[in-house]
């Protein structure tokens, strides 16, 4: 007889019955973490229609899949700011938010930016890739106000010739 510890919709364990009774017997030990529970569910073919749910057998506890952090340290380096508009010029390195992305707002000295392209630069290290710095390309709030209506207004101007 197989069994199956579902977590999410997800297969966690797979085993006979014995096996996975004694991993679940484990993980109740007084000293285990709290944590979320998943069932245990029997994969018998004793039923004659397909879609019933299969009997509830037990509990079990599974641990949190807590990432580890990133080893390169990439969550530490600073970020290189560039203003993307001519000239192009460098604001300087700044420590920001580690997810900073496209379309977020970045304040500096009283004007705001706003992000165009975050890159990580990597370097092939004892085997693996490191993220050795960061860039983020910025343009100001007004030049992409302009730019975005004058993209509107070519836009609209080009729909109105394919009217006509």
């Amino acid at each position: 007889m197989e069994v199956v510890c579902f977590v999410q919709g997800f297969p966690l364990a797979t085993g006979s019955r014995s096996t996975v009774r004694e991993l679940a017997a484990r993980s109740r030990s007084p000293n285990s973490r709290k944590d979320k529970r998943c069932r245990l569910f029997s994969t018998e073919d004793d039923s004659a229609e397909d879609d019933q749910t299969p009997e509830l057998d037990g509990m079990m506890i599974r641990w949190k899949n807590q990432k580890s952090p990133f080893k390169d340290g990439r969550d530490l380096l600073p970020f290189d700011v560039n203003v993307l508009t001519p000239p192009s010029r460098s604001l300087g390195r700044f420590r920001l938010d580690p997810r900073l992305n496209c379309g977020d707002i970045v304040d500096y000295e009283g004007t705001s930016y706003v992000v165009r392209r975050v890159r990580m630069h990597y370097a092939f290290r004892n085997g693996t890739f490191v993220v050795t710095r960061k860039t983020a390309e910025v343009k100001t709030m007004g030049r992409k106000s302009l730019e975005s209506y004058l993209e509107r207004l070519y836009n609209s101007k080009k729909t109105i010739e394919n009217d006509q």
